[in-house]
C-alpha cells in the first residue's frame, strides 16, 4: 500500500527549504486525513536523486534512508513537503522516530496507543488502519 509522508521542512518566512524536518504527518495515499502526526527534533532531511533523473528516489531523514515513489514541494502550503512511499518505507520511519524520543501529538486511536506504550508499529498495523480508515 502506498502512503504519503507530509514533511514540515520549509521556512515559514519565505518557504524555501531548511534542510530540517520536525513534524511529520502520515496518510494512507487516497485519504486526506492523516493517521499519526508527529514532532520532535530537528532531523536533517536530503533527498537523493538517480543518476540521470532530477526527480529524488530516496530520502534520507536523520540517519536513515527511505525509498520513495515521488517528491512534492509546498503541499498544503509552502511550509510542508511531501514524498509517498510504501507501507514499509513508513514503518521504517516510524520505527526510527520513535526510537530518537518523537512524540505523537494525534492518530488513529490504535496507532497512537501503540506508539504510547512504545511498542513497534508494523507495515500490517499501518495497512490494516488505513483499510479500516477507508471502509468509514
Amino acid at each position: 500500500m502506498k502512503f504519503y509522508i507530509s514533511l514540515a521542512c520549509n521556512d515559514p518566512r519565505n518557504g524555501n527549504q531548511t534542510g530540517y524536518v520536525d513534524a511529520i504527518q502520515v496518510r494512507p495515499d487516497g485519504d486526506i486525513e492523516s493517521l499519526m502526526q508527529l514532532v520532535g527534533g530537528r532531523l536533517s532531511l536530503r533527498m537523493l536523486h538517480s543518476a540521470n533523473s532530477k526527480k529524488p528516489r530516496e530520502i534520507k531523514i536523520g540517519h536513515i534512508l527511505l525509498r520513495i515513489h515521488s517528491y512534492s514541494t509546498w503541499v498544503g502550503n509552502w511550509c510542508w513537503d511531501e514524498a509517498s512511499a510504501d507501507t514499509d518505507q513508513v514503518a521504517r520511519l516510524l520505527a526510527y522516530l520513535q526510537r530518537r524520543g518523537w512524540t505523537c501529538e494525534q492518530g488513529e486511536s490504535t496507532l497512537y496507543e501503540k506508539w504510547e506504550r512504545k511498542d513497534i508499529i508494523t507495515a500490517a498495523d499501518l495497512d490494516e488502519r488505513a483499510i479500516g480508515e477507508a471502509e468509514r
